[in-house]
């Protein structure tokens, strides 16, 4: 029987979309899964590239940071694991070079170093830099452009530290998990791991900090992390992908809420067409219905039929719209690619099962109320058409539609206090819409013999449908009062987020001033008729 109701529904699904009666439906429902899509698109591939760009900037994707050397059980549960483990010692230290001296971060590493993403170093400042798997070699090291320049070195000058003697063989351009430090108080110096006992620096109580960095597979990483988390001691600072570089994810989270909200708008006013469409389908089926009835086909055939045609039409329009989407999405990527200078990932194929669910979701949710009614058509109708298709209760379809509404709105937003606020706002909405509606089209038949002979005839059918055209006024209304709204929240969204900043927060930032400097620097900004700063000393607490 199933076989027999796809069948028949396949047929007269190309036939009435061929008559035309289908294609609103169809156009409505490809705008909404596009709206959606296109940010689900989107936005995944803005989480891809951020967690491509977290792991870089740790250099890992975990990172077990302590004061003290790591406990050997962590690193034999990672190895149990199969996860990559490499390992960092940092810590702040004097180096000397001839007669002068300069504050540096000593960075030891091992040869694994790092896990994700690459070294770039130069032979010298002034020359260009190229991508390097390795690191310093044992008596050798790298250091930072400003450390070369202050202590006036060149490639292969030599340098002390502590109570060994380096070389140092290259220039670093780039470090990987250097890239999320806010303030870089003092020029890099990287060493082999294997030489640093040789300094006698690390000694008990020296402020150092081991760096445990660890890669692998999304589900290894996750599977240790929760392994690790309950067992962490204090002391024992675990940083993963998702906690690098907060304030740049709650700002994209914000965002990506604003826009899934904008294209559930884009659905639920899809929906109010849909639902119209599907009430103008029912009634033009009404007289097929009455003659397969008449060819003895059940009730429950009839009601097979119509649930096939919504379930193909829905899942081909879903397809188109994400499709549409997919299109969409590519510009912005493009424009955001142009932006930050660099690829952005690919998306998954997350955003099409979600269109998919989201357009079968609307489709059923706001058309099939009046498509149930068809099988109540009786076979007398054929001689009789005074025994029209019966309309929907209005309580079934606002049950319908809700319902749908509800489940979309949890699954965009996720929030049930918000999805609570949400629903209530909008059903309180559409009941003052409709009341608004009812009131208008019953103030104007009132005022009908006072019109002229063209008004008076619009009026006059406007009066004859009261209950379908206060619905189709509602939902027009309905849909220009949720553009509004996301005008004002577009702009309510950049003043909260503008607020959080102080109006005197500042821009630029100096440090290091020496206390011989600071008269001189404040001549100075008189002199450019600037606002002196406040200059403040800076101590390291333990």
């Amino acid at each position: 029987m199933a076989a027999d109701a796809l069948r028949l529904a396949g047929r007269s699904l190309t036939r009435d979309w061929r008559a035309g009666e289908l294609r609103i439906l169809a156009l409505s429902l490809v705008v909404a899964v596009g709206a959606i899509t296109s940010v689900a698109f989107f936005t995944d591939r803005i989480q891809r590239a951020m967690a491509l760009q977290a792991s870089e900037l740790l250099a890992a994707d975990l990172v077990i940071e302590t004061a003290s050397p790591p406990r050997v059980r962590l690193l034999e549960e990672a190895r149990a694991r199969g996860l990559r483990i490499a390992n960092t010692v940092t810590f702040p230290s004097v180096v000397l070079s001839g007669n002068d001296t300069q504050l540096v971060q000593v960075k030891a590493v091992d040869d694994a170093y790092p896990l994700r993403g690459r070294m770039r170093i130069a032979a010298a400042s002034e020359r260009p830099a190229s991508v390097t798997r390795g690191i310093p070699n044992p008596g050798q090291a790298w250091a930072d452009p400003r450390l070369m320049l202050n202590l006036g070195l060149t490639a292969g000058g030599r340098i002390n530290l502590g109570d060994r003697r380096f070389k140092v063989s290259a220039v670093i351009d780039y470090e990987p998990d250097r890239g999320g430090e806010l303030f870089r108080l003092s020029p890099r110096l990287m060493i082999n791991l294997e030489d640093l006992a040789s300094t006698a620096l690390v000694k008990v109580n020296s402020r150092v900090s081991y760096h445990t960095l660890l890669a692998g597979t999304p589900a290894a990483i996750g599977s240790y992390r929760a392994w690790l988390e309950p067992r962490a001691r204090p002391g024992e600072e675990i940083q993963g992908v998702r906690d690098g570089r907060p304030e740049i994810r709650t700002a994209t989270d914000r965002a990506q809420q604003y826009l899934g909200l904008a294209a559930l708008v884009a659905v639920l006013v899809a929906g109010a067409a849909i639902a119209l469409a599907a009430r103008h389908y029912a009634q033009n089926q009404a007289d097929v219905t009455a003659i397969m009835r008449c060819l003895g086909v059940s009730e429950g055939l009839v009601l097979r039929i119509y649930v096939w045609r919504l379930a193909v039409l829905g899942l081909l329009a879903s397809l188109a719209g994400c499709a549409l989407g997919y299109l969409a999405q590519t510009v912005l990527a493009t424009l955001l690619e142009g932006w930050l200078a660099q690829k952005v990932p690919a998306p998954g194929l997350t955003p099409v099962v979600t269109g998919i669910a989201t357009g079968l979701l609307a489709l059923f949710g706001f058309a099939l109320p009046p498509l149930l009614r068809l099988k109540q058509i009786p076979p007398l109708r054929v001689l009789r058409r005074e025994l029209g298709n019966p309309a929907p209760a209005a309580w079934v379809t606002g049950a319908f539609a809700l319902t749908a509404a509800c489940v979309l709105l949890v699954l965009q937003v996720g929030e049930a206090r918000l999805v609570a606020k949400l629903l209530l706002g909008a059903i309180l909405t559409v009941t003052a819409l409709w009341l608004s509606s009812f009131a208008l089209i019953f103030g104007l038949r009132r005022g009908q013999p006072r019109a002229g002979a063209v008004w008076r005839n619009g009026l006059a059918r406007l009066g004859r449908r009261p209950a379908s055209n206060t619905l189709q006024i509602a939902a027009f209304a309905l849909g220009i009062a949720a553009l509004l709204v996301l005008a004002i929240a577009r702009v309510d969204l950049l003043n909260i987020w503008r607020d959080t900043l102080p109006t005197d927060a500042p821009n630029y930032f100096m440090i290091n001033v020496q206390p011989r400097e600071v008269a001189a620097l404040a001549n100075l900004f008189r002199e450019n008729d600037l606002m002196l700063p406040e200059f403040y000393p800076m101590v390291r607490g333990r």
